[in-house]
């Protein structure tokens, strides 16, 4: 299964981490992010066996 971001582009530096715990591209006073739903969707998915890997787009 493939997902596209149709949001804004997650910076190249996260795309490492962007799954990890507490790891968000906006700031937390912005909007209330906490790095948290990545993270969530990461391991829930994993847990059915299905892994979840970022790809930087062209």
């Amino acid at each position: 299964m493939t997902i596209h971001n149709s949001g804004p582009h997650i910076p190249v530096e996260l795309l490492d981490r962007i799954f990890e715990y507490g790891v968000s591209e906006r700031l937390k006073t912005a909007d209330g992010s906490h790095g948290q739903g990545l993270f969530v969707t990461s391991t829930y998915l994993s847990k059915m066996g299905w892994p979840l890997v970022c790809k930087q787009s062209v």
